[in-house]
């Protein structure tokens, strides 16, 4: 059955955060694009005019706009790419004005802003420079737009983070890493705990893989080339306690937490 998905363009284009933040919204395509809204996010910013109501960041009380940049951030949350663009059919363009009465302050009319062909970030970008070029008190709308510049500029794409992309791993090839690691099969090292296993104990030893150990720490992978004492005696002495020492070789060799049995 085809779910609706026109309300949801509507309460983004007039900026209804409460209908929105609770509601079950994850089959909406995030990525899509309307010849009326263009993209969520560019919804958003240019809004929605109803017969004389307009409805966008220009005319929206302060707690509007809080929604409005609030629903940025959730759009972004579910994977909406502020690179997307519009669809040929969308063809809106807008100009801004300030007024005092029913007088229009001189000078304060914005050239007419053409959204078409642009991403969410060209249409923040075209508005900002509309705003600051003209007469006015325009400081609580700049301020909206560079907050939301600043909101669209946090996105990065889905398993993307840290300027490195995740990449999903079968969990058989887990597992496979994981009985190397318990098994110590083919282990050529030997990591010496001075502080055994805690609460006193003994010291303890425990064995690794040299390609794992200099794959993971550049400091181990010069501690066990040939020129240092590690490296020839193929032996590494730490002032650990072993139970420290095996949630760290757990994460190196699987990236899964360890939990101590006791």
């Amino acid at each position: 059955m085809e779910r609706d998905s026109d309300w949801i363009w509507e309460a983004l284009a007039l900026g209804e955060e409460s209908l929105l933040k609770d509601a079950d919204i994850d089959y909406f395509d995030w990525n899509g694009t309307h010849e009326k809204y263009g993209t969520p996010l560019i919804a958003l910013v240019v809004g929605k005019a109803t017969g004389q109501e307009v409805y966008d960041f220009a005319t929206g009380t302060p707690e509007k706009l809080t929604e409005r940049l609030n629903l940025m951030k959730l759009v972004l949350g579910k994977g909406a790419s502020p690179h997307a663009k519009p669809p040929p059919q969308f063809s809106i363009c807008k100009s801004w004005w300030k007024t005092e009465g029913d007088k229009e302050v001189e000078n304060s009319r914005t050239p007419l802003v053409h959204f078409n062909d642009k991403s969410a970030y060209g249409v923040v970008a075209s508005c900002l420079e509309a705003l600051t070029n003209v007469e006015g008190d325009w400081k609580r709308e700049l301020r909206f737009l560079r907050d939301a510049a600043r909101i669209l500029a946090s996105y990065r794409p889905s398993g993307h983070t840290g300027g490195q992309l995740r990449v999903p791993v079968a969990e058989g090839v887990v597992e496979t890493w994981e009985r190397i690691l318990n098994t110590s099969e083919g282990a050529d090292v030997t990591i010496a705990c001075k502080g055994g296993n805690g609460c006193g104990a003994q010291p303890a030893e425990l064995k690794a893989h040299a390609p794992v150990l200099r794959g993971a720490s550049r400091v181990l992978r010069a501690m066990l080339s040939s020129s240092f004492r590690e490296g020839s005696t193929a032996r590494v002495e730490v002032d650990f306690d072993a139970s420290a020492v095996r949630l760290l070789l757990n994460l190196m060799y699987t990236a899964r937490k360890w939990t101590m049995l006791t």
